[in-house]
């Protein structure tokens, strides 16, 4: 049999094809697949590391992100 490979977070959502964003707990983005920096780059540069408020505006995202980060 195949040798298995290690887990890889970023090919694991790379594998979707809808925008996917994983934020930590200082709502910055840890990483981000390929369909989020299309979806959400902004002046060429690429999502991972940049704060969430960069990217979303909206306040009621921003509060929610928080209460899901926060518990």
């Amino acid at each position: 049999p195949p040798a298995a490979q290690p887990f890889s977070l970023q090919s694991f959502i790379d594998a979707h094809r809808e925008a996917v964003l994983v934020i930590d707990a200082s709502l910055k983005i840890a990483a981000a697949n390929r369909a989020a920096d299309a979806a959400f780059r902004r002046y060429g540069r690429r999502l991972a590391g940049r704060r969430l408020s960069e990217i979303f505006r909206e306040i009621a995202l921003h509060r929610a992100f928080t209460q899901a980060t926060r518990g």
